[in-house]
């Protein structure tokens, strides 16, 4: 035996190239925020080429290069060249890409783990040990109580609902936590269908992951309360495939994507009806406003029954008659504005007495003695020539006049005098089942969508003119809608089985995404609150709040009337009347967040489908914000691997951060998903994206989705769902079929994506 083929040549290679595996990124562990992907895979490909130049150095080395070059032609090598390649081409400057990278990482440093072992037997030597390297601390086991501070009534009924929930859903052998504690939150944002799509996308592939029953809360805002609802009637089991076949709800609703506009000659009419609805509505509370106030504001309405009971009575009973008269329908008017009086049929037969005698006294009045009226009042003699002209009767004339302003004081339906029924109609025909489109906010679901979590449906309160100064910069302050209690920080809360008229499900649903409305909180535009208020484009909702009583100016005027002129003016838009305006939450905060940190949350998933095609976070940054300053709750989210390149195209689709509940020492966590492209989806969603530059963030005004558009939105919010489970990131998911607890799944994503200097 020469001395080459002795066994200190192999020994001493061996031990040589078990020293550079082990101090290299090709063995030691590369925590998920520290490194450089690109630096990690020049480590490996650079062994490979010392490792070629140590056993071409050394001949004779037999045992220790067989089993060396093997592992590197065979499995080192494809690794090495696939991804040269994209980095050459930059695809390593994407986050979902190194996810990628060091998933497949990981599977080479084991094989190269091993390698080293071998290598160490045949140089005679222990292995040295691979390094912990930096490891995020530990989340906390310390329980986080939910609830609203200070409202032992609210969180009594909510827990309860919560709880017993989590009782009929829990898996079999499933043992619940402390009652009370660890809520886990779901946040869907509003942008109208848009959102709506991409959050169905990102749930159906969290549904074949993790246990989406765990989820206790739901918080939406605008459009994703379009899905929020339609998960409320329809039960989480329709996000789940059945094969490769999308269940029969989902597939409705992508087949009534044009939700707005369909049905032809019937939507025509239908919308024509309802444009002209609002400017006659009022036309006609206008138009009686006058003859509301006629003692004091109108000649015209006391002349005409002046002139009507002169030509029947003597001088010295004209006056007592007249006074009667006007004594009795004020005190007509001011008793009618409690509804629940037992005299209230009594009052409205007094009412439609005294229009009928009006409008006769008004009608033989002008028979009788036209002329004296005419120059008694020279407004009139501005119209005398028209009716004249028109051979129409000047008292039937009046006498309709007047019954169709009394009419309208008090049978207009404000919220019904616009866009709003329209609106509510179409979303409740697409997102909620034909059962339940009457179904009322207070009602327990069905049995069949018992599964969905308790529904937090986000509105703004328009309260330009509020008491709370803080109030008055941002005009408005978060209105929910909930199954058990409704209300706000400023107006307080009540049971939702206390407002009358009730609200359905469908109205939350609308008000939650009302766009277009006069007053729209921090978006309002005071002069554009005029003309719409009487164009009649209002998708928001007059509101009737139990506990404040009406003041006497909506004693004396009605309700209809009175929401008009305060819609218009923004006068006495305040909390404290007896209506309050409500329209949509994204006018204040469009996450759907708030209410759930209000709640102290200790696990959330917001999905954010807002337009924001530059990025700017303006709804995550502006919750922050009001966290802040009213909840003392923090989140300090790190946003720069999802800001976009030139190209558009951000590193990663989500990031984590921690919340800091004032007074607890246990942080919650959220995971904030963003609409966004990074450059490895699929084909279809670059080429819909070539067609459509501005995809993701198409413009909300654009409502009218295509079987393409609804499917490019739902694909690319099932993509970013898939690459939350990336065994980079959660390995434990990513090596399962089976479905995950929420709660055990977040905390494996906050020790790879928190940094390690915070505190999970």
């Amino acid at each position: 035996m020469s001395r080459a083929d002795s066994p200190t040549t192999d020994a001493k290679v061996a031990w040589q190239l078990c020293i550079e595996l082990t101090t290299r990124i090709t063995t030691q562990p590369l925590p998920l925020l520290h490194g450089d992907e690109a630096t990690a895979l020049d480590s490996v490909a650079n062994f490979f080429k010392d490792a070629r130049k140590t056993i071409a150095s050394h001949p004779g080395c037999h045992e220790s290069a067989r089993i060396t070059l093997n592992v590197l032609n065979h499995q080192v090598r494809p690794f090495t060249a696939k991804w040269h390649r994209r980095k050459e081409i930059g695809r390593l400057r994407s986050t979902d890409e190194c996810l990628k990278f060091r998933a497949e990482l990981q599977s080479i440093q084991q094989v190269l783990r091993e390698l080293a072992q071998e290598l160490a037997a045949i140089a005679g030597m222990q292995c040295p040990r691979i390094a912990d390297g930096l490891q995020p601390p530990l989340p906390s086991t310390e329980s986080l109580r939910y609830g609203i501070p200070s409202q032992d009534q609210i969180n009594e009924t909510e827990r309860d609902a919560v709880e017993s929930r989590r009782q009929r859903l829990r898996s079999p052998g499933q043992t619940l936590g402390e009652a009370g504690t660890d809520a886990i939150g779901l946040a869907l944002s509003g942008g109208g269908i848009r959102s709506a799509t991409f959050s169905l996308g990102v749930l159906q592939t969290l549904a074949a992951k993790v246990e989406l029953k765990d989820i206790d809360l739901m918080s939406t805002v605008s459009g994703g309360g379009y899905l929020g609802c339609f998960l409320e009637t329809h039960g989480l089991e329709v996000l789940k495939k059945q094969g490769d076949q999308e269940s029969s709800a989902v597939r409705h609703l992508r087949n009534h994507s044009k939700y707005l506009t369909e049905g032809r000659l019937k939507t025509i009419l239908q919308i024509t009806l309802n444009l002209l609805l609002g400017p006659v509505a009022a036309l006609l509370l206008l138009g009686g406003l006058g003859g509301l106030l006629w003692l004091l504001l109108s000649l015209l309405p006391i002349a005409a029954m002046a002139n009507g009971i002169r030509a029947y009575t003597t001088d010295a009973a004209f006056w007592p008659i007249c006074g009667g008269t006007f004594v009795l329908a004020l005190l007509v008017r001011l008793t009618s504005a409690y509804p629940m009086c037992a005299v209230h049929k009594l009052q409205q037969c007094a009412l439609g007495l005294s229009v009928l005698a009006a409008s006769l006294a008004i009608g033989a009045g002008w028979w009788v003695d036209g002329d004296w009226m005419i120059r008694t009042i020279p407004l009139t003699e501005l119209l005398d020539s028209w009716w004249s002209e028109a051979s129409i009767p000047h008292g039937l004339f009046l006498t309709v006049l007047l019954v169709l302003t009394v009419w309208a004081w008090y049978h207009i339906d404000i919220n019904t005098a616009g866009l709003h029924h329209y609106y509510r109609q179409r979303l409740a025909r697409t997102f909620l089942r034909s059962k339940d489109k009457a179904r009322l906010l207070a009602d327990s679901p069905s049995a069949e969508a018992s599964d969905a979590p308790y529904l937090l449906v986000n509105t703004a309160l328009n309260v330009p003119d509020s008491l709370r100064e803080e109030l008055r910069g941002r005009r408005s302050d978060l209105f929910v809608l909930s199954r058990h209690w409704c209300g706000s920080a400023v107006t307080g809360w009540r049971r939702t089985t206390d407002l009358h008229p009730p609200i359905t499900l469908a109205t939350a649903m609308t008000v939650s995404a009302a766009a277009a409305s006069p007053h729209m909180g921090t978006l309002t535009r005071r002069r554009l609150a005029m003309p719409m208020s009487l164009l009649g484009w209002r998708l928001g909702h007059w509101l009737r709040w139990p506990g404040n009583a009406p003041g006497w100016i909506e004693h004396l005027m009605p309700p209809a009337l009175d929401c008009l002129l305060r819609e218009m003016t923004g006068w006495r838009m305040d909390e404290r009347q007896h209506w309050l305006n409500l329209s949509d939450g994204g006018h204040i905060e469009n996450l759907g967040l708030y209410e759930l940190l209000r709640r102290h949350c200790r696990y959330i998933i917001a999905i954010d489908g807002e337009c924001d095609p530059e990025h700017h976070f303006g709804g995550l940054l502006n919750l922050v914000r009001m966290a802040a300053i009213d909840l003392g709750v923090h989140i300090e989210p790190d946003l720069t691997n999802l800001r976009p390149d030139q190209q558009g195209l951000t590193s990663t689709h989500f990031v984590m951060a921690s919340i800091k509940y004032p007074g607890e020492s246990t942080t919650g966590l959220l995971l904030y998903v963003k609409s966004s492209m990074t450059g490895d989806e699929s084909e279809y969603l670059h080429h819909y994206r070539q067609e459509h530059p501005t995809f993701p963030h198409e413009s909300t005004a654009q409502q009218l989705f295509s079987e393409q558009q609804f499917e490019a939105y739902r694909a690319l919010g099932e993509h970013i769902g898939h690459t939350l489970f990336v065994p980079a990131l959660t390995p434990a998911t990513a090596t399962s079929d089976a479905v995950r607890p929420i709660a055990p799944w977040m905390n494996e994503l906050a020790q790879k994506l928190l940094p390690t200097d915070r505190a999970v």
